[in-house]
C-alpha cells in the first residue's frame, strides 16, 4: 500500500482531472456491462432473485436503461418493510441519509471554503506576464502548475487569518446536520420498528414477544416464581416460562444450528448451480440435434437432386440411342 510520500501522483488540475476520467470510465463499463448481463435470462438468478420465487414475489424491473435505478428510487418503504424486513429498509435509509448529507454539505462548504481558500493569498506573480494573452496563459500555467491545488487548500490561509472562522461555522455546520439526520432517521426507526413487530405480533409469531433474561435471581429460578414476577410488571400476562440450566448446551445448540444453516445455504447455492447447468446442457443437446437435423435433411435433398440428374441424364442417353 503507498503512503502520500511514497504514491507518484500529480497534484495539478490536469491531473486530477486525468484521476477522474479514468474513474468515469470505469464507472461507465461497470454500469454497461451490468446493463447487458442482467437482460441475460441465465444471470436473472443472480441480479434479480427476487422476482423468481413463488411466494410474495417481487415485481420484475422493465429492460430499459437505468430502469433498476428510478425502480428502486421510487418504490415506497412500505414495499420493503412487507418484502424484505425492516432490516433492509433502514439499511436503504441510511444509504438516502449518507447521499443527503454528501450533497448538502458539498455544495454548502465548496461554495463557502474554496474561494476563500483561492482568494487568502495572491497567486504567484509569474503567472502574470502582462501580455495580451495573459488570461490564456494563466488559465494554462494555472492548469500546469503544482501550486494550483494547494491554493485550493486551507493550508493557503495565514495562520491567525479572520477567514479561519468560515471554517469553524463550516465544522459546526456539518455537525449539527450529520446530528439531526441521525435524530430523524432514528426517530423515524423507533416508529416503523413499533409498527414492524405489532403487525408480526398480531400475526402470532412468537419471537416478536419472546424476551430472553439472564442472571435471574436464585428466588425466581422456577416457572411459577418467574411469570408471577413479569406478571405483576404491568407488562401484560405471560403466557410461557422456560428456564434453560444448562446454557452450555444451548450454546453448543444455537452453534450447530447455525453451521446447519450456512450448509443448508451451500447445498442451494450449488443446487442452484446444479439446475442451471442442466439447462444449459439440454439447450445445447436441442441445438445439436436441431444441427444433426438439418444436416440430414441436406444431405437427403442433395442425394435427390443427384439421383434425379442421373435419371435424367439416361433418358437423355437412351433417346439418343434410339435416335
Amino acid at each position: 500500500m503507498a503512503t502520500l510520500e511514497t504514491a507518484h501522483y500529480t497534484p495539478t488540475i490536469l491531473g486530477l482531472a486525468t484521476t477522474l476520467g479514468i474513474s468515469a470510465a470505469i464507472s461507465v463499463t461497470c454500469v454497461v456491462a451490468f446493463e447487458v448481463f442482467r437482460r441475460r435470462k441465465s444471470m436473472q438468478y443472480l441480479f434479480v432473485p427476487r422476482t423468481r420465487l413463488r411466494v410474495n414475489p417481487t415485481n420484475p424491473i422493465p429492460l430499459y436503461p437505468f430502469s433498476w435505478l428510478v425502480h428502486s428510487i421510487t418504490l415506497p418503504e412500505h414495499f420493503y418493510l412487507t418484502h424484505t424486513g425492516l432490516d433492509t429498509t433502514m439499511y436503504l435509509r441510511f444509504l438516502k441519509m449518507a447521499v443527503h448529507f454528501l450533497l448538502l454539505n458539498g455544495i454548502i462548504v465548496c461554495c463557502a471554503l474554496l474561494p476563500i481558500h483561492w482568494y487568502a493569498q495572491p497567486p504567484p506573480a509569474e503567472w502574470y506576464d502582462g501580455s495580451p494573452n495573459s488570461n490564456q496563459s494563466v488559465i494554462l500555467d494555472q492548469m500546469r502548475s503544482n501550486s494550483t491545488l494547494a491554493y485550493l487548500n486551507v493550508s493557503n490561509v495565514p495562520e491567525g487569518s479572520n477567514l479561519l472562522w468560515a471554517h469553524l461555522v463550516m465544522c459546526y455546520v456539518i455537525t449539527i446536520s450529520w446530528l439531526w439526520l441521525l435524530f430523524t432517521n432514528y426517530w423515524d426507526y423507533m416508529n416503523m420498528f413499533r409498527i414492524y413487530m405489532s403487525r408480526l405480533a398480531q400475526r402470532g409469531d412468537k419471537v416478536t414477544r419472546t424476551v430472553m433474561v439472564s442472571h435471574v435471581p436464585h428466588e425466581l429460578r422456577n416457572d411459577a416464581s418467574l411469570a408471577a414476577y413479569f406478571n405483576g410488571l404491568g407488562f401484560g400476562e405471560v403466557e410461557e416460562v422456560r428456564i434453560v440450566r444448562m446454557v452450555g448446551k444451548l450454546e453448543r445448540k444455537m452453534e450447530r444450528r447455525e453451521r446447519t444453516l450456512v450448509l443448508l445455504e451451500k447445498s442451494c447455492i450449488e443446487l442452484g448451480r446444479n439446475v442451471v447447468a442442466g439447462v444449459e446442457r439440454k439447450r445445447r443437446k436441442k441445438e445439436k440435434r436441431g444441427k444433426s437435423k438439418n444436416v440430414a435433411s441436406l444431405g437427403s435433398g442433395r442425394r435427390q437432386e443427384e439421383e434425379e440428374e442421373e435419371e435424367e441424364g439416361g433418358k437423355k442417353t437412351l433417346e439418343m440411342v434410339e435416335y
